[in-house]
């Protein structure tokens, strides 16, 4: 995880570029303590910032990793762009061979080589913003599932965009505020979320997965889709095919996410998703592996049936994974923690175990590492919650 942010259309005075895009990447400095970047092009009112974050990635080498600016472009890339659908023909020819940061050199061979079609040839889950200075255009994507956020404002009145991964890091830009959506806030107190592209904020929202917006200071905001998820079968013809795909498809697709990474942590529950990453990375030869689970010592035996530590530890031991165990007891104080969860959510989602997931992911940092695979929102790339396609 990284964290990107920038503004395109900024007056030619009256504010501090550079200091303006510090202040966004300190507000969102969790997402990247390894590494920070600005550029900042004053004949365009434009500036992008990126906080870099050492994870396990094909470029976890380096203090530069998702950043480039070269010529007349600029890049930054949060996440991994696991690969390009036609990199090998293309990177040849790329003026972007050279480059050392992977992720950027792909996204911008495939700007350069692939038309209309760029995006939809990058795998991987990532949020990306590229600048193309000749053209004056700014480009802002997501993934095709949407695993990484992108959120941005724009001012009609003043031809600005913003944009960020997360709406705490907009509201640093001068003169900006937030100001409560109570329609939005009706939806999340109805469903439990706030379906996209509408935040909790007027005026904010959020880029959807597979969507690209193209912003041209001449031309303004235009937004299209690359990529929509493909219809959904009940039946196949061949079954066992189907299988074997699917499972080459996930080993290959894990395989480029923690290529070469010697230490991979896993938030582990003991069920199919969870347990299928940890036999994925003992199957592609990982080292160490390293699972953490938490559990309640509490005598409520409503809360005793949500207990993952037996499940995970038949899992971990099959494995033989660096397996590590925390546990909720009646004396725990949740309250120095909270804020700290709280402020995470710039979007509301109620997820009851946010709490559990904040305490796994420090006990994941105390052990040294800055990255972690979860089975989370599986089910729901998968295409089994049927009812949010309809």
């Amino acid at each position: 995880m990284s964290g990107i942010c920038g503004f395109v259309g900024a007056p030619a005075s009256g504010i501090d570029m550079e200091g303006t895009l510090q202040a966004m990447l300190k507000s969102i400095g969790h997402r990247g303590p390894d590494g920070r970047h600005v550029y900042v092009s004053r004949e365009d009112g434009f500036g992008l910032g990126h906080n870099y974050l050492r994870a396990f990635s094909p470029n976890s080498h380096g203090d530069s990793a998702g950043f480039a600016k070269t010529g007349s472009f600029a890049v930054a890339i949060d996440g991994a762009i696991i690969r390009h659908a036609n990199a090998s023909e293309a990177a040849a020819a790329s003026v972007f061979a050279d480059l050392s940061d992977q992720e950027s050199r792909t996204a911008l061979t495939a700007y350069q080589h692939s038309g209309s079609r760029w995006l939809s040839e990058l795998d991987g889950p990532f949020c990306l913003a590229l600048w193309d200075g000749e053209k004056k255009q700014l480009h802002l994507s997501r993934d095709k599932l949407g695993e990484k956020s992108l959120y941005y404002l724009f001012d009609r009145s003043r031809n600005l965009l913003v944009f960020a991964s997360e709406i705490k890091a907009l509201l640093r830009y001068p003169g900006l505020q937030a100001e409560l959506d109570f329609e939005s806030l009706s939806i999340y107190l109805a469903f439990g979320y706030i379906p996209g592209p509408r935040t909790l904020f007027k005026n904010i929202f959020k880029i959807l997965p597979g969507e690209h917006l193209q912003f041209d200071l001449a031309q303004g905001l235009q937004l299209s889709k690359y990529w929509n998820l493909p219809p959904i079968v009940d039946a196949v013809d061949d079954e066992a095919f189907s299988i074997r795909r699917l499972r080459e498809l996930f080993l290959q697709g894990l395989e480029g996410y923690v290529n070469g990474c010697q230490d991979v942590a896993v938030f582990l529950s003991g069920g199919i998703d969870s347990s299928i990453i940890v036999a994925a990375l003992k199957e592609l030869g990982v080292p160490r592996i390293h699972s953490f689970t938490i559990g309640f010592n509490l005598a409520d035996s409503r809360v005793q049936k949500l207990d993952d530590l037996k499940y995970a530890r038949l899992v971990a031991e099959k494995f033989a994974t660096q397996h590590h165990e925390l546990e909720i007891a009646a004396g725990h104080n949740p309250w120095p923690r909270l804020m700290a969860v709280v402020r995470q959510f710039d979007d509301l989602i109620m997820t009851p175990n946010s709490y559990s997931k904040y305490l796994l992911a420090e006990a994941v940092r105390e052990a040294g590492l800055n990255s972690v695979l979860t089975g989370s929102a599986a089910a729901g790339a998968c295409g089994v919650h049927r009812k949010f396609l309809d």
